[in-house]
C-alpha cells in the first residue's frame, strides 16, 4: 500500500477558499483532513492521528507556530509544514531553530513544490515510525532472549569464564532432568556442593540437608 494512503495530512487555514484549493489539488493524492480554526484542528488531532500538518502562520486567535507547539503536545512525532505569505524572517528562523517545523513555504505556494514537500515529510515520518517499531521489537526480543539465557544458564554461585569451567557448566546443564538422581564425586573444597546446587532442580542452600548428602572420603 502507498504510504500516502496510510497516513493522514492535516490542513489548517483560516481562509475557506484556501481550504477549497487544497482539497481540489490534493484530495486525490493524500488522505487529508481540514480545519479552519486552530481549536478545531487540535480537537481533530485528539481523535485522528496525522503524520503531516500543513499550517498557515497568520490566523486570528492563534498563529501557526503557537498551534504547532500545542499540536506537538498531542502528536509529538507529527511533522509540520508552515505556510506564510510574509517575508517574516524572524518567524522563519524561530520556526526552524525550534525543531518543531519540518519546513516552511511561502504563499502563494506552488502545487508541485508543496506536494513534494508533503511527500518528503511523509517519507520521513514513515521511516521514523518504522525505526521506532524495529527498536521496540529488538528490545522485546533482547529481553526475551535474555530471560531464556538466564533461565537456561543460571548456575547459582558458580562464576567463571574459563574453557574447562564452561565445559563443566554445559555438562551440569545436560546431565539431569529435575527428578533424576546424580552422584557427584570430588575432593573436599573442589566445588561439588556448588555443582549440586546448580543442577536443574529446585535446590537451595536452605534445603541442602534434605536433598544433598555429602560423603566424606
Amino acid at each position: 500500500m502507498d504510504d500516502t494512503a496510510k497516513y493522514k495530512v492535516l490542513i489548517l487555514d483560516d481562509d475557506p477558499d484556501n481550504l477549497t484549493t487544497f482539497k481540489i489539488n490534493f484530495s486525490s493524492v493524500f488522505d487529508i483532513v481540514q480545519a479552519q480554526d486552530p481549536l478545531e484542528a487540535l480537537a481533530i488531532l485528539n481523535n485522528t492521528p496525522c503524520a503531516v500538518m500543513v499550517v498557515d502562520q497568520r490566523m486570528p486567535g492563534m498563529d501557526g507556530l503557537s498551534f504547532i507547539a500545542k499540536a506537538k503536545e498531542i502528536m509529538p512525532k507529527s511533522l509540520a509544514i508552515l505556510l506564510t505569505a510574509y517575508a517574516d524572517f524572524e518567524v522563519i528562523a524561530t520556526a526552524l531553530n525550534s525543531g518543531q517545523v519540518y519546513r516552511y513555504l511561502q504563499k502563494p505556494w506552488d502545487r508541485k513544490e508543496l506536494e513534494t514537500t508533503i511527500r518528503q515529510a511523509m517519507a520521513q515520518y514513515v521511516l521514523e515510525e518504522e525505526n521506532r517499531r524495529l527498536i521496540a521489537r529488538l528490545d522485546h526480543l533482547s529481553k526475551h532472549l535474555g530471560d531464556e539465557v538466564s533461565e537456561k544458564y543460571n548456575f547459582g554461585e558458580i562464576v567463571g569464564s574459563s574453557d574447562p569451567l564452561q565445559r563443566l557448566l554445559e555438562i551440569i546443564d545436560s546431565v539431569a532432568p529435575p527428578n533424576s538422581s546424580v552422584l557427584l564425586t570430588g575432593e573436599t573444597g573442589t566445588g561439588t556442593a556448588l555443582c549440586a546446587l546448580s543442577l536443574p532442580s529446585p535446590l537451595s542452600l536452605s534445603s541442602l540437608p534434605s536433598h544433598f548428602s555429602p560423603l566424606s572420603p
